[in-house]
């Protein structure tokens, strides 16, 4: 449950943040290096809130770890997202695909589907 209020809440704020770190600059690299700082400074403040919800004890290496993690994977997902926008291969192969890129929600969904499969298969290797 944790998980998928954390996959929400980093919808919510990336729909927001986003525009507005594309619109710092226009250099490739720049815009990566923000989405990774914004998303481990939301992922920083959300694990920091759970444990204290919680009455967990607040380590600052048992949060940069996880948060660090998860700021990777939408990197990935946002490497994942321009590669196929960019990719005439695939865009002529996949019928519809040109219309459904260049919604908003679609790109979102594209940079948190990493997360998603990580969270997914880290829950089925569990032993219950």
């Amino acid at each position: 449950m944790n998980q998928l209020i954390n996959i929400i809440y980093l919808f919510a704020a990336l729909n927001f943040i986003l525009p507005k770190l594309t619109e710092m600059t226009q250099d490739p690299i720049y815009t990566k290096l923000l989405i990774v700082v914004a998303v481990l400074g939301l992922e920083t403040i959300f694990d920091a809130l759970t444990r204290i919800i919680r009455k967990d004890k607040i380590t600052l290496n048992g949060i940069l770890d996880k948060s660090l993690m998860n700021s990777l994977l939408v990197l990935l997902g946002f490497l994942l997202f321009n590669d196929v926008r960019q990719s005439q291969n695939i865009m002529s192969k996949i019928p519809g695909l040109s219309s459904i890129i260049d919604i908003k929600t679609t790109k979102l969904f594209i940079m948190l589907l990493p997360i998603i499969v990580f969270t997914t298969s880290k829950c089925f290797l569990k032993p219950y």
